[in-house]
């Protein structure tokens, strides 16, 4: 029995999670892309933050522009 859960677990295929941890515990660099990484990630909620802002500045500009206008008439 101890053999048939051997051969079973030896022939289960790798998932992309197994292949990315040992991709990163081998490599000489993986703290340089793990750094890269978390880097990008927090570019991309800085960026994500200042296009909302962007957008809501936008859009409140352009309300006071059409109220602006509808006074005038």
């Amino acid at each position: 029995m101890n053999s048939d859960a051997e051969s079973s677990t030896q022939s289960s295929p790798l998932t992309s999670r197994d292949l990315s941890i040992c991709l990163y515990n081998n490599s000489p660099g993986s703290e340089s892309i793990l750094e890269m990484k978390r880097m990008l990630a927090n570019l991309t909620v800085i960026f994500t933050a200042l296009y909302s802002r962007a957008y809501s500045l936008t859009a409140l500009a352009l309300g006071r522009s059409i109220s602006s206008a509808q006074m005038l008439r």
